[in-house]
């Protein structure tokens, strides 16, 4: 992507800006409230910042396995509003708002105006509000971690200090680039890892030599250090050093664990579960990307040579993707086209990567910033590995590249196919028609899950819309809004989002009960826990696990658990909802049921 030289102004931008401000309202108003799970991953992040603001230590009183600084960001906004899933979205719509205006800056330093704009609007449509799944959590308003978004964000802030130390060669930019890196750091692994890669690609690629870089790398370094510095000394003095050298370390603890990365869901999230087969569908959606490519070229040679015809050209073109979208067939029949339709984006990104470096090993200074831009897009591309996706992870990890992807297609490489002869008006309608016909069925996808949410759970500022199962939920939680305050609630396998709604503290440092969390901490410190400190209530609820391959809690995991819950409780029938979530023959028969136990005397 060749990089240009662009003097910001909000005046020239300010179309643009608009119409990203605009398609940004209208998904957060089609979407609001609908995007949080209430019973995966997301009843974490509201229950954690809670119980910081009422004197918990993180670390020590919960088991965490990121960085502190989005636990600790959001224990501050809960601090000022008072624990609110009202309040965490609109502090995350900023944050996503701020995010996209960021990368339509990234983006407009590489390419035209209307091609960073495309790009951004893309971000906007495919991965910050939308849902591709049953399983709500992956989009920027309630991110199944905050630690993706927050840390995303940053190295994308990063990046831009980087680029702006790139051209103005003044040593705040340079220093502020390695205090964003240092907060990168405190969120998780595979961020700071693309932010800091991209940090010394930067740095590698600067105008000064020899001794003239080392003051650049000692202010990045030093913006770094001061900022872990400043963070360790901050968790030591609230919780001790131990726990403040265990969080700052956060998720790299856990990198290497064979255990770990042995469970069936990271390596399928890589694409390693079926290898041959990913492989195959990342083959044919490549030749469908390299089909349209071929059809822009085409149909524009065609209309460079009858000029008459261009706009003719042009419209055909862009109708092949388009007239698919908006078919009459029901949304869910799209699904598994539309997610491998974007498999692509990690070949396709790698090549414009190799690009960018084969112009600037060339003496192409301007193609330096997309070098280093797309650095940062492609190792966070690597933790989807052959899997690549938009849904999922990749909501936040394959966004940078989608955007800039985009934006590639629809500037540089549709003015290079016009230095071969192709019309560029009939290139970019027929790549645009394609991105805007992925973006139609996404947005029927999405319409589609969005209206299945038709009962709320929660009450006032904590109030959201749910599918079927927050019935199911609500008839557990009704009756428990009477239980006295001080009742400890633990909820098996996962779902503090109860403890959350309920404001009941969960008694044992680990507050999930996951296959990941009994590789992380081990089920005899989860026993231990819970042998010093019983509930007076567990809730036990069906949660399958089969993606983890260990389908059943209490018989392909947590077996233990599950004898002393038998040995210390009794189930409460009038708190009993649907059919036992602990009965063995009914482990693939997907039915939704609810128990509570409560202690024997």
């Amino acid at each position: 992507m060749p990089a240009q030289k662009h003097a910001w102004s909000w005046r020239d931008e300010a179309g643009p800006l608009l119409a990203i401000t605009l398609l940004s309202l209208v998904m957060i108003a089609r979407g609001y409230g609908t995007w949080c799970d209430p019973i995966i991953d997301f009843g974490r992040e509201l229950y954690t910042p809670w119980r910081l603001v009422e004197g918990d230590v993180l670390g020590r009183d919960i088991a965490w396995f990121n960085g502190p600084l989005s636990q600790y960001w959001n224990a501050a906004l809960f601090a000022l509003t008072g624990p609110s899933l009202h309040a965490l979205s609109m502090l995350n719509i900023a944050i996503c708002l701020a995010f996209t205006l960021l990368l339509f800056r990234v983006l407009r330093r590489l390419t035209t105006r209307f091609a960073a704009t495309c790009g951004t609007l893309a971000f906007v449509c495919f991965c910050a509000y939308s849902q591709y799944e049953p399983v709500a959590n992956f989009n920027w308003v309630c991110p199944y971690s905050h630690e993706i978004t927050h840390g995303v964000a940053l190295g994308l802030l990063t990046l831009e200090a980087l680029l702006r130390w790139r051209d103005s060669g003044k040593a705040r930019c340079i220093f502020f680039a390695g205090v964003t890196l240092g907060l990168t750091f405190l969120t998780k692994p595979e961020v700071f890892l693309a932010a800091a890669l991209a940090s010394v690609v930067a740095v590698s690629l600067a105008r000064q030599s020899g001794n003239g870089r080392l003051p650049c790398v000692a202010l990045l370094v030093a913006g770094l250090a001061s900022t872990i510095g400043l963070a360790w000394t901050a968790l030591a003095l609230h919780g001790g050093a131990a726990n403040a050298t265990s969080l700052v370390v956060g998720g790299w603890k856990h990198v290497g664990n064979a255990e770990l990365s042995d469970l069936l869901f990271y390596k399928s999230s890589l694409g390693l579960d079926e290898p041959g087969r990913r492989l195959v569908l990342l083959l044919l959606a490549s030749v469908a990307w390299a089909s349209v490519v071929l059809l822009a070229v085409v149909f524009g040679s065609l209309a460079t040579r009858r000029p008459s015809l261009e706009r003719l050209f042009a419209l055909v073109g862009a109708l092949p993707l388009l007239v698919f979208a908006v078919l009459p067939l029901p949304a869910r029949d799209y699904v598994d086209s539309f997610r491998i339709a974007f498999t692509p984006i990690l070949p396709a990104s790698a090549l414009a990567a190799f690009v960018a470096l084969v112009r600037t090993l060339r003496g192409r200074t301007l193609d330096r910033a997309a070098l280093i831009t797309w650095t940062f897009a492609l190792v966070l591309l690597a933790k989807l590995g052959i899997n690549c996706r938009i849904y999922h992870y990749g909501f936040a990890l394959a966004a940078p590249a989608l955007a800039l992807l985009v934006a590639t297609s629809l500037g540089p490489l549709s003015l290079w196919l016009t230095t071969r002869g192709v019309s560029v008006r009939v290139a970019r309608s027929t790549i645009l028609g394609f991105w805007f016909g992925l973006a139609v069925i996404g947005l029927r996808i999405d319409a589609d899950y969005s209206s299945e949410k038709n009962i709320t759970v929660g009450a006032g500022p904590d109030r959201f819309k749910a599918s079927e199962v927050g019935a199911f939920i609500n008839m557990v939680l009704d009756p428990l809004v009477a239980t006295p305050p001080e009742t400890k609630i633990l909820v098996l396998p996962e779902g503090v989002m109860f403890n959350y709604l309920l404001r009941r503290r969960c008694p044992t440092r680990v507050i999930n009960f996951m296959p990941p969390e009994f590789v992380m901490f081990g089920e005899a410190s989860m026993l231990d826990d819970v042998e010093r400190q019983p509930p007076e209530l567990v809730i036990v609820h069906t949660r399958l696990t089969t993606e983890y391959g260990l389908p059943l809690f209490g018989r392909d995991y947590a077996r233990g658990l599950k004898r002393w819950l038998y040995d210390h409780y009794r189930v409460e029938p009038s708190l009993s909802v649907g059919p036992d979530p602990l009965d063995e023959a009914r482990v693939v028969d997907q039915l939704v049921g609810f128990r509570v136990w409560k202690r024997k005397l």
